[in-house]
């Protein structure tokens, strides 16, 4: 059952028996993320048009060893989807 929102924007669920809070996104590029969808789109329109990692960490306001892993995660992700295993 649907329980609040995170920091991070994402739909929270509540576990029926257990009562626990979780996040659904398992398998997402924001699995395990703190930061909002906004900041994963600006990250990628910004990789996208080759704008560096410190110009990109300013804009949206994340340290950049943060955004350089966003994007390693993103890079990953691109290369998994074209050639699954």
């Amino acid at each position: 059952m649907k329980s609040g929102f995170a920091n991070s924007g994402k739909q929270m669920f509540r576990c029926k028996e257990c009562k626990k809070r979780f996040v659904v996104d398992r398998g997402q590029l924001t699995f395990y993320s703190h930061h909002d969808q906004s900041k994963w789109n600006e990250l990628i329109l910004d990789t996208l048009n080759g704008v560096s990692l410190k110009e990109t960490a300013a804009k949206i306001n994340v340290n950049e060893r943060n955004v350089f892993n966003m994007r390693h995660k993103l890079l990953i992700s691109l290369k998994t989807e074209e050639h699954p295993k």
